[in-house]
């Protein structure tokens, strides 16, 4: 069978290869776009859209019609030996989170890209490899070929590359529940941290733990106990892996192989004190698509990775700031009665700052954050 060819393969449906494929094709360069689940893929998440994340939505995706609820309370917590303490109410009066399924998220993001011009295929890649110039990507059904290739595949991404990179992870676990409240609601523990977020119809809730170390870390499902809602015993649940930010792996794996770039959870790029992804999975999809654009492929790695770095200092910042809040924990806890804390959370969800100082300086320059505290 003749191997197609295409001018950029994007490995992975998910927010970060749709809205780089998409960007790709509305400026002219021929996209196929590949993933082993196609519309019927189910994403372990939280589902609230952080505002920034939702400014991207709108940017790369402005005929999407989101589906999802806004919220504007936030409920925080101090958890303890399987049991929690509401330390304080914020009502915001612009909303925190949208929370949205994710799994309709995704749906409605591959079918707005699908029926752009990317080509769209449900296979799963085996491997990738390079001839020349060209890159040979072999899924189980056939080889396309390309002159660039964006992996955007998850957690496990970068192993398509090479096995050789370690992606530090942990895992969370997760399940849908009767919505019981029109709060979200965050849980803080001494090395992680539980959700609550009530959806349109129904809610998600949630547990994770900080990665300390180990490469992989188990978290069952008696760590759903540490929230204030009652977990019915024989409840269907699931875990999913999140990757643990480090600025090495993001480069490494970016470095490996030149005119290939790494997205998204595939490059670590998830917040590692809220396990956030979804803004920088559009963000690195949105900068990977620019940078093939704009750059020849002997210098596309090197530039992308120069235009990420922001990004990536945003999520060193956020390492920074999940060490401090568990630093004295649970005496810190106190600090989220303040409001100042309050503006700044909401500014943190808002944007991308690099450094703590510019945070607060945000913090009282955007307008339409006021905060009442309970």
């Amino acid at each position: 069978m003749k191997e197609e060819k295409h001018d950029v393969i994007v490995i992975g449906a998910g927010p970060a290869g749709c809205a780089a494929a998409k960007i790709l094709s509305e400026n002219g360069a021929k996209v196929l776009l590949l993933d082993k689940f196609g519309f019927n893929k189910e994403k372990g998440c939280g589902g609230g859209l952080t505002p920034k994340a939702v400014r991207l939505l709108k940017k790369i995706f402005p005929v999407i019609q989101l589906k999802a609820n806004p919220v504007k309370k936030l409920e925080l917590h101090y958890g303890f030996e399987g049991h929690s303490k509401k330390v304080c109410g914020m009502l915001f009066n612009r909303p925190l989170f949208h929370v949205t399924s994710r799994s309709t998220l995704d749906r409605d993001l591959l079918k707005v890209t699908a029926e752009s011009s990317v080509s769209f295929r449900k296979e799963r890649v085996r491997f990738i490899r390079k001839t020349g110039e060209l890159f040979v990507v072999e899924t189980d059904n056939q080889s396309y070929r390309a002159e660039y290739v964006i992996i955007a595949a998850g957690v496990f991404g970068s192993r398509l590359l090479t096995d050789t990179i370690k992606q530090r992870y942990s895992n969370i676990v997760h399940y849908k529940a009767p919505k019981l409240s029109n709060a979200v609601s965050l849980i803080f523990f001494e090395n992680g941290y539980a959700w609550y977020f009530p959806g349109l119809e129904e809610a998600s809730i949630g547990s994770g733990v900080y990665v300390e170390g180990n490469p992989s870390f188990y978290i069952s499902k008696e760590n759903l106990s540490i929230t204030p809602y009652k977990i019915p015993e024989n409840e269907e649940y699931h875990v999913t892996p999140i990757p643990d930010f480090s600025v090495e792996f993001a480069y490494e794996v970016n470095e490996f192989m030149e005119g290939c770039l790494v997205i998204g959870d595939s490059a670590g790029l998830v917040d590692s004190w809220t396990g956030e992804g979804i803004s920088y999975a559009l963000y690195s999809g949105m900068l990977a698509a620019r940078a093939v654009m704009k750059y020849r492929k002997s210098k596309l790695n090197k530039n992308y990775l120069r235009e990420l770095r922001p990004l990536m200092e945003n999520l060193v910042m956020a390492t920074g700031l999940r060490n401090s809040f568990l630093r004295n924990f649970p005496e810190k806890i106190q600090l989220v009665k303040d409001k100042r804390f309050a503006r700044l959370f909401f500014t943190y969800v808002s944007c991308f700052s690099k450094s703590v100082l510019g945070l607060a300086l945000k913090s009282y320059l955007i307008p339409g954050h006021k905060v009442r505290i309970d």
